[in-house]
């Protein structure tokens, strides 16, 4: 008895994927690049072409590579976020007590740093509270040289 054959049915699905990726991002650049380029050509050739429109399409020609270069920075940050979600499902188990051990670091860092800060925050309170009584006791001195 031989086992089925299962490579044939992943071999059609990635064949679909490749065309529809062809279909929907090869084909528009492809044809946006070459409409850019005949209409460059085109007024290239007329002989009563302006500056403005020469500058125009030049600019319009020279922003492709910037398409394409979005592009694939487009495609290597999903690669990323892709090789980033696999290599987080497939970390071995004591990545996550390591995790915990980072957090419970963090937790003794902060409760060390309000420890510190707690003195110079009630002698910060302290002082103003004084000011403002000295301030409220000088605006209210019933003796005043205006007077």
């Amino acid at each position: 008895m031989h086992a089925p054959d299962r490579s044939r049915g992943r071999h059609t699905g990635r064949h679909r994927l490749e065309r529809q990726a062809t279909l929907q991002i090869y084909l528009p650049i492809a044809g946006c690049s070459l409409l850019i380029v005949a209409a460059f050509l085109w007024v290239a050739m007329r002989s009563h072409a302006s500056r403005v429109s020469f500058s125009n399409l030049s600019v319009a020609f020279f922003t492709l590579p910037l398409l394409v270069l979005g592009l694939l920075g487009l495609v290597l940050a999903f690669v990323l976020l892709f090789g980033v979600g696999w290599l987080l499902r497939n970390l071995p188990p004591y990545a996550e007590t390591l995790q915990e051990w980072a957090q419970r670091g963090a937790g003794i860092t902060r409760r060390v740093a309000d420890l510190i800060v707690a003195p110079l925050v009630l002698a910060k309170t302290a002082g103003e509270t004084v000011r403002g009584a000295l301030r409220a006791l000088a605006l209210n001195f019933p003796f005043r040289k205006d007077d």
